[in-house]
């Protein structure tokens, strides 16, 4: 059923991305393409048709969950929280694709994006650390290294 779900989102990314990105070239919404030598201008927002296709698989997860009764383990709660901070991520993204943020504040935004997930305690606070053991982190799991994770996948989804 998970192989349905990502069938999902790929068709929505897949479909998505010729329809989106001579909108973008048109709307003016380009930048140059530093990891090539000529320089060419490319869209700047295509990373919002991976999460068009993200949320499409989230809400086909929900609908299995709610009308076949699948993916009982996972609470809705829960997806939701990772829905929300997947797009507060991507609405500071937007924003600083059309308003150009400083940099310190890109690199500090996304702690806000880690909310929900903070909220709802979310994950397990118990890791195993290689060659140290099993380690209880307890509230600094979800208070620090929640936000912290959130951040630095953001930032560095955000470099690329």
């Amino acid at each position: 059923m998970v192989f349905i779900i990502f069938i999902v989102s790929f068709v929505v990314s897949f479909a998505g991305f010729p329809i989106i990105i001579p909108r973008l070239k048109r709307a003016g919404i380009v930048g140059k393409n530093m990891n090539s030598e000529s320089k060419e201008e490319i869209p700047e927002m295509g990373g919002m048709v991976i999460v068009a296709g993200f949320g499409a698989g989230i809400v086909f997860a929900i609908f299995l969950r709610t009308f076949f009764d699948l993916f009982l383990s996972v609470s809705l709660t829960s997806i939701l929280a990772v829905l929300s901070t997947v797009l507060i991520v991507v609405i500071i993204g937007v924003f600083d694709d059309l308003i150009s943020m400083r940099q310190w504040i890109k690199a500090i935004m996304p702690v806000f994006a880690a909310l929900p997930l903070v909220a709802l305690k979310e994950g397990y606070s118990m890791m195993r650390i290689p060659f140290v053991g099993m380690i209880d982190f307890g509230i600094f799991y979800p208070l620090v290294l929640v936000p912290l994770g959130i951040t630095g996948a953001a930032n560095a989804a955000n470099m690329l």
